[in-house]
Formats: structure tokens, sequence, C-alpha cells
């Protein structure tokens, strides 16, 4: 569990140091700005083009993130450009707990669990894609591809009901953030299934 801990906390301080370090959002944030404006001004209402450096560029992105932080933008008052930033810091911070029960649950170690988390808090791709302006998105979908993953297997290990619906639920946060994560939740889901249940109950659920 120590080696857990150390890796969590390394990990975390690691994905919310860049949010500490800057002022506006890394990369393509600009983008994602202009997004949550438009969908500010239309009163929540999803915009058909984003006007952005001089294109109309057709939205046809999943919208949760984008609602959540108009949400929080709302309620309490923080501008844009703050949740641009700390938004996907926050949430990929959260991932290394959801990453931390994932590896538990396939290992059935804690101290190789402990090192699966040590690993992926130093992974440069979990940290630089979920970190930058689209972010926003992407840290939201590895968070509930995570979290679905866990309980995908454990459907397939145990059976519960219990596991299946959060499994249900996960996948579809997933959906309703990410495009990519999308395929990448199929793929695993459909990698577990093969080495787990390939039976007919493994089939139905």
């Amino acid at each position: 569990k120590l080696i857990a801990l150390g890796g969590m906390i390394f990990g975390i301080w690691l994905r919310i140091l860049p949010a500490i370090l800057t002022d506006f959002p890394i990369n393509d944030g600009g983008l994602f700005y202009v997004i949550l404006r438009q969908i500010d001004e239309g009163n929540f209402r999803l915009p058909m083009t984003i006007p952005y450096n001089g294109l109309d560029i057709p939205f046809m992105y999943p919208p949760l993130a984008f609602y959540l932080t108009s949400g929080i933008h709302h309620l309490f008052s923080i501008d844009f450009l703050d949740l641009l930033i700390w938004m996907p810091a926050l949430a990929s911070a959260l991932t290394m707990f959801a990453f931390y029960d994932l590896a538990r649950t396939l290992l059935k170690s804690e101290y190789e669990a402990g090192l699966a988390v040590a690993v992926f808090a130093l992974i440069p791709r979990a940290l630089t894609w979920l970190l930058m302006g689209g972010g926003l998105t992407r840290s939201f979908g590895e968070l509930f591809l995570i979290l679905a993953t866990r309980h995908i297997y454990s459907t397939f290990a145990t059976g519960r009901k219990k596991h299946l619906i959060l499994a249900i639920c996960f996948s579809s946060l997933v959906v309703l953030s990410h495009p990519e994560a999308m395929v990448h939740t199929i793929g695993i889901a459909l990698l577990l299934w093969l080495f787990t249940s390939r039976n007919l109950q493994g089939v139905k659920q």
C-alpha cells in the first residue's frame, strides 16, 4: 500500500502542477474556450458550428464535459479560462484513484497494484494528452473509461448485477465524454469478454 500511496501522491502532483504553473489553457484550449462561450451564449443549446480562426467548424463533440463546465461556471461564477486549466487537471488526478482500484481488481495483489500505479503515474501520454486544452473532454473520457473497465471486468468475473449496472453507467458516460475513449472502451470490453467470459452468460452480459 505504501508504494501505491506514493505513486498516487506523485501522480496527482504531476497532474496538478501544470495547472498551478500556467495562466492559460495549453495548446488547443482556445478552441474549447470558444465552444464553451457558444454554449453559454446559446443558453446551453449546442451550436451547429464553431467560429474559430476564420472558419465555421461543425460541432460534432460529445457534450458532457462542456455542460458540466458550463454548469460550474454559472453556479460558482468561475471564469471559463480557469475551468479549462483546472477541470482537466482534477479529472486527470481522479484517474489515479480509479486506476488503482482497477489494478487491484485485475491483479488481486496490493503490491503489484502499487507498482502498476507508480508506472501509470509516469506515463507521459497519460499526462500531457489529458492536461492540454482538449483535455477537458479527454480527461473525463479517460476517467470513465477506467471506471467502466473495472466494472466490465467484474461483471464477467462475478456475474453480479451491481457491476453490470455500473459498467453500463460508466460506459454511457464515456460515450457522452469523448469519441476516441468510446472506441477504446468497446475494444477493452471485447478483449475482457474474450479472456474471461466466453460463454452464453458472457454474451448476454
